[in-house]
């Protein structure tokens, strides 16, 4: 600030003013130039491009290795399920193969069986069932009548019983019959039929059958849904076609009391088990 005073013809006059200060730098303005803008968006698409790349070979790499998981658990269930069913058609084929067996019960076959050899032959499917580890025996003879049986208490033999042991007969063959209900009890069961046959190697004849229970959930179910390594969704399914509808024979592990019971249309397009039914085969996206 400045004062100046003048004096003169009796009066003062002052002036006052403010002193100007040194201007004051301007703030610098920054352009960002387009280059670098254009050198960001392409680093951003480069490292986006990246990752989304990275995630789709990981991806494909998962998925190729739960493929190859599933194609190499598929083929030890299906050696497994063959090796059990061969070692039970090898039990009804040593009955087959050995006359003896026939002719040491063929008297049971008469209306009038000589005293004892009921016994005797009840010891033996006795034994049978016990190490053999079938749930039940049954001796019929050539007309599909019931002479001997493990069961404890009358006996019927169910309608497709019956047809499959006259079968068997005039084979001369093992027949295996596929999982069913029993007709009276309802309980889940495979029968395998093994034909007896006397006389002479030249000239067999059948003079009935012995029939061997099985019980799918003593040794198959538990077989069926055990997975070889830990999983908390896995699992093994066995079906068959049904007409126009596919049915589930072993029990689901997520689903109680299901076997033979559900069922859906053969038709619905993403179910896995509907495209087994179709033929499909291999490795398949569905919704079960």
């Amino acid at each position: 600030m400045f004062l100046h005073l003048k004096v003169g013809y009796n009066k003062i006059v002052l002036f006052t003013g403010l002193i100007p200060m040194a201007s004051s730098p301007q703030p610098k303005i920054h352009v960002i130039s387009w280059k670098l803008i254009l050198i960001l968006f392409l680093l951003t698409i480069g490292i986006g491009a990246a990752g989304y790349l990275y995630y789709e070979n990981q991806k494909t790499r998962i998925n190729q290795d739960k493929q190859n998981d599933l194609a190499a658990i598929a083929k030890l269930k299906v050696s497994q399920i063959g090796n059990w069913r061969k070692e039970r058609l090898g039990d009804a084929g040593m009955i087959l193969s050995s006359p003896c067996i026939a002719s040491w019960v063929e008297p049971l076959m008469k209306d009038r069986p000589p005293s004892g050899i009921r016994e005797e032959v009840l010891r033996w499917m006795a034994s049978l069932q016990r190490y053999y580890q079938y749930k039940d025996l049954f001796l019929v003879d050539s007309k599909g009548r019931l002479r001997l049986s493990t069961v404890k208490g009358e006996t019927v033999l169910a309608s497709y019983d019956r047809e499959a042991v006259l079968e068997a007969i005039r084979k001369k063959e093992v027949v295996l019959l596929d999982l069913h209900r029993n007709e009276s009890s309802s309980e889940i069961h495979m029968d395998l039929i093994a034909p007896l046959l006397a006389g002479k190697a030249s000239n067999l004849r059948p003079i009935g059958v012995l029939m061997l229970r099985i019980d799918p959930y003593q040794f198959l179910y538990p077989l069926i849904q055990s997975w070889p390594i830990p999983s908390s969704t896995s699992e093994t399914l066995l079906i068959r076609r049904d007409n126009n509808d596919v049915v589930f024979l072993n029990e689901l592990r997520h689903r109680k009391d299901t076997a033979l019971l559900y069922r859906f249309s053969i038709n619905e397009p993403r179910l896995p088990a509907a495209m087994a039914a179709r033929g499909k085969e291999g490795i398949v996206h569905g919704i079960d």
